[in-house]
């Protein structure tokens, strides 16, 4: 019947929704003799079981399929052997559909939809930052400057002028005040453009590096320059204006007696 779902475990969690409908392209591939052979979807969400799918055309429960899930950043197409579980009507001409992939889906690839942005993991979450920086590609001898953006439990963004080496090692120098410099390992996996500026994504190359690049990005926070428009630093403004006044007012007044 549609609409049923012959299994209370479609996703097991857990499921990590797309964080913006459409930007994962995905195609259903259907065996041949099926009417279409192909339908295009919009992933809604996904777990290394399984995925919830939006699609131009109405699949049979039970039916085998292959699921191609595009990343133009990384130039590859996961192709995902699955089963259909459910459908349920969406609109006209498109049906929701809850599949179950034949294998579990490698770390790997939502570690890597997770970086480049797609998908949002709860406790991966982005942080957005500005911090300056150094960095040089494992092969090269000399250092550029970049601006670290965003940094999370996977990886980290970086925009800089050098022209990303995708798959190559990257390794950043954090300046930690007076004491030697810092180093955290990591490798570029996808580069793209983001008004105006070029953005290298790369995957830390361990848990310590993440600790490491979150406790000199804590100290950049404490020491950094106050914010002229921040409600701390117009306090402190309002409060040296009013002793310079109180100070001018109690020099004339010394002077009129």
């Amino acid at each position: 019947m549609i609409g049923e779902n012959t299994s209370d475990t479609v996703l097991p969690d857990p499921r990590y929704g797309v964080c913006e409908a459409g930007s994962v392209r995905a195609r259903v591939q259907r065996a041949p003799g099926q009417i279409p052979v192909r339908a295009e979807a919009t992933l809604l969400d996904i777990s290394q079981y399984g995925a919830k799918l939006l699609a131009s055309c109405s699949l049979q429960i039970h039916e085998l399929v292959t699921l191609q899930i595009e990343v133009a950043e990384v130039e590859q197409v996961f192709s995902l052997p699955a089963i259909v579980r459910w459908r349920q009507p969406a609109g006209t001409a498109t049906w929701r559909l809850g599949c179950v992939f034949t294998g579990a889906l490698p770390q790997a690839v939502l570690d890597e939809l997770a970086l480049l942005g797609y998908i949002e993991r709860r406790q991966d979450r982005r942080q957005v930052v500005d911090v300056a920086a150094r960095a040089r590609w494992e092969l090269a001898e000399e250092d550029f400057p970049i601006r670290i953006v965003s940094v999370s439990a996977g990886g980290l963004r970086i925009c800089c002028e050098e022209e990303g080496k995708i798959g190559e090692r990257l390794l950043l120098q954090l300046d930690e005040h007076e004491a030697e410099p810092l180093f955290v390992h990591s490798r570029a996996v996808w580069e793209r453009e983001e008004d105006g500026r070029r953005v290298i994504g790369c995957r830390l190359a361990s848990r310590e590096d993440y600790e490491l690049l979150c406790s000199v990005l804590r100290l950049a926070a404490a020491d950094g320059p106050a914010d002229a428009d921040s409600p701390r630093s117009r306090s402190i403004l309002g409060l040296a204006v009013l002793i310079a006044i109180s100070v001018i007012l109690l020099v004339v007044w010394l002077h009129s007696r």
